[in-house]
Formats: structure tokens, sequence, C-alpha cells
């Protein structure tokens, strides 16, 4: 199991704070990214009212991919421009995101870093990066339509990177890719009611984008809320999601209780809100701390 020390040294649990710094009492103004209709998840808004009963100024902000979203940049230059035209403005300082929500925030960083902006905060709750057997096995290549370069690209991963083996289980998950596709071949007419049964689920492209991408190289710090279930079940007990390799300006990771669905709600979503709490209290002495700091100290 890889270790649950993130790149910046921050360990599981640990939220490091200056001696003497100063926290002030204003509530800090959270961005959260949504990418789901509260029709079609309505747990991201009830989670968002716990955060707000802890007294987090939380700003929604829900963006839906559009048609002439052509990648995840152009989408993510869209939140952007779209989060101008609020009184939080193009830059804030707190954000937050929830799976497809988190993946959309990995390119807004990476478009905000482009532009010299570097939020004080930035989190991700379960958000992951899918290994190119999964995706192969479970079909997400053919269902979200994603390009042939793109295919090829990821699933040459799975023959590159030793972690992904043994062989057996690519050579099974190849072969039943092929059959499926030859089965779809041969049958023209199934293929084209597939396909339109599958553009009409709700939010297709959105994760269509999210799936035919290859995510950013971040050099800003995040913090990870990761489910105990999705590190053990779904990642054969990688803490970070896949996400590791991305993640250049470190992180500090929390496991968090519950699975993908449940660890925004009851009990498990109280326990969650208290860590980002705790965690937007630290980073907010940090910052407050290094306005503070001399010409000559590193931690400006």
């Amino acid at each position: 199991m890889p270790s649950a020390r993130g790149h910046s040294g921050h360990t599981l649990g640990h939220v490091w704070s200056p001696p003497g710094a100063i926290v002030t009492s204003t509530p800090v103004r959270v961005v959260v990214v949504r990418a789901w209709s509260e029709t079609a998840d309505p747990r991201m808004m009830e989670f968002e009212g716990t955060l707000r009963a802890l007294g987090i100024d939380v700003v929604d902000h829900y963006v839906r991919a559009a048609p002439t979203d052509r990648d995840m940049v152009a989408w993510a230059r869209r939140a952007i421009e779209e989060l101008a035209h609020t009184d939080v403005g193009a830059r804030p300082t707190h954000v937050l995101g929830y799976c497809l929500g988190g993946h959309l925030l990995i390119e807004m960083l990476a478009v905000w870093a482009t532009q010299g902006h570097r939020p004080v905060y930035a989190g991700l709750i379960d958000t992951w990066s899918r290994q190119p057997l999964f995706r192969l096995e479970q079909g997400i290549e053919r269902r979200y339509e994603v390009s042939w370069p793109m295919r090829v690209r990821i699933q040459a991963r799975a023959v590159s990177d030793p972690a992904l083996l043994p062989w057996r289980r690519i050579a099974r998950a190849w072969w039943q890719a092929a059959r499926r596709g030859a089965a779809l071949t041969c049958s023209p007419a199934a293929h084209v009611r597939q396909r339109r049964r599958r553009r009409e689920q709700d939010n297709w492209w959105s994760v269509h984008l999210a799936y035919d991408w290859v995510w950013s190289i971040l050099e800003v710090p995040l913090y990870l809320y990761n489910c105990t279930d999705s590190v053990a079940n779904e990642f054969e007990g990688d803490p970070t999601l896949g996400l590791s390799a991305h993640l250049r300006g470190g992180y500090a990771l929390r496991l968090v209780d519950g699975d993908h669905l449940s660890c925004l709600a009851g009990a498990e979503g109280v326990r969650l809100a208290a860590l980002i709490q705790a965690d937007l209290a630290g980073v907010d002495a940090l910052r407050i701390d290094a306005r503070r700091a001399g010409p000559g100290d590193p931690s400006r």
C-alpha cells in the first residue's frame, strides 16, 4: 500500500500551524464546485448545508458541461468566467470539489496556475483517476465514447506500469473489449440505439469530457478527503485514488468513513465537515502568518 504521506510532508490526520499564528473569527468563504445537478445528486447540496452549520460561508458553483465545451480546459475556463460574474470573483481563495466537481476543479486549478493565481486552500472529496484496466473492464471507453488516441494513450500505461500487472488480467480485459466491439460492429442498428440511449443519460457529456482527458499536473498543494471504502475496494489500497502522480505540489491526506455515496450524509458527513473546518482554520492561520512574515522569511 502506498504511503499515506504526501509530497508536502503532511501526514494522515495532521494539520500544522505556526506557533503564535493569528486566526480570525471571520467566516471563511469556500467556493464548492459542483458538476451534478441537485436533481441528479442532492447529496452535495445537503453537505453544503452541513458546512454552513459549522459557520463556513459556502458559495455553491454549479457548472454543467455544454456541448460547446470541447475538452476539460474549455469547461474549466467557462466555469471560471461564470464565477467572475459573481461577488466572489474569478480568483477565489478557498475551493472544494467532490467527484465530478473535483475533476472540474483540478482543471480550474491548472488554468489558474497559468494566470498566476494559487488558492490558499484547495480540497477534493473522493475524486479519482481511474486506472486503465478498470476503464477497460467496465466498458468506460465505449460507454463514454473516449477518442481512440486517448484510449491508446491510457491503455499503454497498462503495459508500461509494472504496478498494473498481472499480464493475464490485461490480456483478458483487452480480449473482452475486442469481443464487445466486434459484436457491435456486426449489428450497426443496435450500436446506434445503444449510443442514443447513452447520450440521453443525465450529464453524459460532462462525464465524457472527464474520461476523454489526462489530468493536469498540479503544483498547488491539495487536501484529499478520500473514503476508506474507495481506497480498499476500488483502488486496491492506493489512498490517493490514483491522483498522486498528478500532485507535484504535495497533498495532505484525510481518510474518511463510508463510501463514495454515504460520506456526505448523516454522521459521516458531519465528521467530514469537521475535518474540512479544521483544515480551513489551519491554512487560514498559515495565510495570515505569511502576511506578517519579514522580507527575508522563506515562509512568505
